[in-house]
């Protein structure tokens, strides 16, 4: 699933129809899934050498409420603000996370 909506997120052009309601949707679905994904295997970053390149998107791993924070930010800028550059990418980086 985690793969799927990254797919969905690098393929998705700005200049797609129907964009925001696109990018609503995908920020809805990283939703449920950090809602749903169960406490004991909530991902951590382990101490030691240098994890592969996919997890240099973010410093650390945020813990549920700061991700469900920054997704609902993400979700208020989609509904209210008329620029939302930067929402993909930042929807992005939270998913990396996860990878």
């Amino acid at each position: 699933m985690l793969d799927a909506l990254r797919l969905q997120l690098v393929s998705l052009s700005s200049a797609a129809p129907h964009y925001r309601s696109r990018l609503r949707r995908l920020t809805q679905q990283l939703e449920y899934i950090v809602q749903t994904w169960p406490a004991e295997h909530w991902p951590v970053r382990s101490p030691g050498p240098p994890q592969p390149l996919v997890r240099h998107a973010r410093p650390h791993i945020p813990t549920r409420p700061q991700m469900l924070a920054q997704l609902q930010q993400i979700s208020e800028t989609l509904e209210e603000e008329e620029q939302i550059t930067g929402c993909q990418h930042q929807l992005l980086n939270l998913l990396l996370c996860f990878l």
